[in-house]
C-alpha cells in the first residue's frame, strides 16, 4: 500500500470462532486490502489476566488486549499507508495452515449474524491451539463454557443486531 493513497479502516468483529477470518476473502477480490489482527495486539502471557473462577489465563478479557499499542499501529498505518516493516502477524501462522479449505471461495457479501453458543464452541474446541507472543496456547478442559463464552455475552453489544433485525 502507497503512502500516497487514502486509508480506510473497516472494522470486523465477533465472538473466538464466529468467522472473522472472512476477511481473508478480502485480500482476494480487494487487491490493496491488508489485515490487521486484534489477536496481534495480545499483551505478553504473564500480563494476561486471570479468570477469577478459574484461575486460567483470561486471553478473552479486553484486558488481555494492548490498546494503546493497537491504536498507535493503526494511527501510523493512516500516516504512512503501510505496515510497518518489522512487523509479523502471528495470526498468519494460524491462517495459513487453514487456508486451502478457502482457496476456492471468492464470495462477499453482508452478513450480520448473532453467534450460536453450539457452533461457536464446536469450533473453538476443533482448533489445535493459538501462536502466542512467547509460544503456544492450548485452551484446557472447559475454557470456552468457563472464560470464553462468558466474556463474549459480559462484553458483546447487540445494539447492531437489534437495529438490523428491526429493519428485517
Amino acid at each position: 500500500m502507497s503512502s500516497n493513497k487514502n486509508v480506510v479502516t473497516i472494522g470486523i468483529g465477533g465472538a473466538s470462532c464466529s468467522g472473522k477470518s472472512v476477511t481473508r476473502l478480502l485480500q482476494k477480490i480487494l487487491p490493496n486490502c491488508t489485515i490487521l489482527y486484534q489477536d496481534d495486539f495480545f499483551k505478553p502471557e504473564e500480563q494476561i489476566p486471570i479468570n477469577s473462577i478459574t484461575n486460567l489465563a483470561n486471553w478473552d478479557s479486553p484486558e488481555a488486549i494492548d490498546f494503546d499499542a493497537f491504536k498507535d499501529f493503526i494511527h501510523q498505518l493512516h500516516r504512512t499507508g503501510q505496515f510497518l516493516e518489522s512487523f509479523e502477524s502471528k495470526e498468519e501462522n494460524v491462517y495459513n495452515k487453514r487456508e486451502n479449505d478457502e482457496n476456492d471461495k471468492n464470495e462477499l457479501g453482508l452478513s450480520v449474524k448473532d453467534a450460536d453458543r453450539d457452533v461457536l464452541k464446536k469450533r473453538r474446541e476443533e482448533r489445535k491451539g493459538y501462536v502466542t507472543r512467547e509460544g503456544y496456547w492450548i485452551d484446557p478442559p472447559n475454557y470456552f463454557d468457563d472464560v470464553v463464552w462468558p466474556e463474549y455475552v459480559k462484553y458483546n453489544n447487540n445494539h447492531l443486531l437489534k437495529e438490523i433485525n428491526e429493519l428485517t
